[in-house]
Order: C-alpha cells, then sequence, then structure tokens
C-alpha cells in the first residue's frame, strides 16, 4: 500500500490529478498526458521517496497505473 500511496501524492503533485482520477486502469500518456520530461520526475521522486532504485527502461509513459504500482513493488522486494 506503501507504493500507491506514494505514487498518488507524486501524480498529485507533478502532473495535478485529483484523487478520484488515480485509478489502476488509467495510463500515464493517454489518460495524464505524462511526456518523458514528466515520467523522469515521477521516477525520481519515487526513488527518493522510497529509498530504491528502479531500472531504467521498467517504467514507460504507456503504462498504466497499476502497471507502474507492481514494477515498483518488485524494485521494492529487489533492492
Amino acid at each position: 500500500m506503501l507504493v500507491e500511496e506514494k505514487l498518488k501524492e507524486i501524480l498529485i503533485d507533478k502532473i495535478e490529478i485529483s484523487p478520484d482520477e488515480f485509478t489502476s486502469e488509467a495510463k500515464l500518456a493517454d489518460d495524464f498526458g505524462v511526456d518523458s520530461t514528466e515520467l523522469v520526475e515521477i521516477l525520481l521522486s519515487l526513488e527518493k521517496a522510497l529509498g530504491i532504485k528502479i531500472p531504467a527502461g521498467l517504467i514507460r509513459k504507456d503504462l498504466s497505473i497499476g502497471e507502474v504500482i507492481t514494477i515498483v513493488q518488485e524494485s521494492c522486494a529487489v533492492n
């Protein structure tokens, strides 16, 4: 749950989504218009907040929020 809450906080802050828009099916690029620069900012914020390193290329802007959460949780388990 920690990953989900942190990601929600970051997306609300960085790309100004409303809490209601935060669903596991929502796509970063398609639904929120996340570009490459914003994706890097989101990833850096997640890494800093969770104290992990997310391998390059694992998270892409075409992924859904649910897919991002799964990838980050797996990265937490490895680190």
